[in-house]
């Protein structure tokens, strides 16, 4: 069963004292670093037109496939976990799934049984079935041989493209940004949340190619007052752009790390698997479109 918040004491800090900083790069100022050595890629993606009636605006995946980045400022926000579980339960769906792992420390692959680091592709393949398979592409911000992404995503028969982007920062970190039809931002529920997921969206609503949907994940919540009260403000704060299922703090996330087994198939029942199952429908689902006002419904 999913975890249900319960009605929260008042906080004592109002909507008003968590709005954030107005100058975001001074928040971000790590981003703008040392971009001597940054690779960014060059692959021309279309710009999201002006939305107009009949549109697809809000439709990911305007070229044949899905393009999800995971991306937090916290550190050990759950992102490379979440990455990793969904792309195995997608891969259950029947969807040809390729991971960027973009962290220097390479973590994606342990998720999933790897026992060694190796930069380039790799390939997982489901201990269900031997023809679902997971690939992994390890293109860490330094590294001289990581695979020529544009030609790679270009070449590939792929219905889903995840980015991990841990460690990324500066014009490398926009330009995996802008790849995106959507993002998901985990979230730890700390001091800083709120003010951290306004300046995200301030980050996201400033790229050239805007995601066509943003979405925030509570994770590692507990039922501690504080918690309740962080979350009481991102939802009012977020509104729709937070989702309506949080992440539970649970020993099963860090034991399916400990013996490299991704999390969905070592503890399938386990909460966070559950809210990640929610998170692939809703990431396959288009956004719905908008109402029309004052329009009578038509029988046929």
């Amino acid at each position: 069963m999913l975890g249900r918040n319960k009605e929260a004491p008042e906080s004592r800090d109002s909507l008003e004292e968590v709005q954030p900083n107005s100058d975001v790069t001074a928040l971000f100022s790590s981003l703008q670093l040392d971009q001597t050595h940054y690779k960014p890629f060059t692959r021309r993606r279309v710009q999201v037109p002006t939305h107009t009636e009949g549109s697809e605006k809000n439709v990911p995946g305007r070229e044949g496939r899905i393009q999800v980045g995971v991306f937090s400022p916290m550190g050990g926000a759950g992102k490379s976990t979440l990455a990793a579980s969904l792309g195995s339960m997608l891969c259950r769906h029947e969807k040809r799934i390729l991971l960027i792992d973009t962290s220097p420390w390479q973590t994606l692959s342990f998720h999933y049984g790897a026992t060694e680091l190796r930069s380039g592709m790799r390939s997982f393949f489901s201990p269900e079935s031997g023809e679902s398979v997971v690939h992994i592409a390890v293109c860490t911000q330094d590294d001289d041989v990581a695979p020529d992404l544009s030609s790679l995503i270009s070449t590939m028969p792929l219905d889903c493209i995840l980015f991990d982007m841990g460690g990324l920062s500066g014009a490398t970190l926009l330009a995996h940004l802008q790849r995106c039809d959507i993002v998901l931002v985990p979230l730890l529920p700390d001091a800083s949340a709120v003010r951290l997921a306004l300046v995200v969206k301030s980050l996201l609503g400033g790229l050239d190619t805007i995601p066509a949907r943003v979405m925030f994940v509570l994770n590692q919540m507990d039922d501690s007052p504080l918690s309740r009260d962080i979350h009481r403000l991102l939802a009012q704060s977020l509104g729709g752009q937070l989702f309506p299922s949080v992440i539970y703090r649970q020993p099963e996330v860090q034991q399916a790390m400990v013996h490299g087994i991704v999390l969905p198939s070592y503890a399938p029942d386990a909460q966070a698997v559950i809210v990640c199952d929610e998170i692939v429908r809703w990431i396959q689902l288009p956004e719905p479109e908008q109402t029309k006002i004052g329009q009578r419904w038509s029988e046929r």
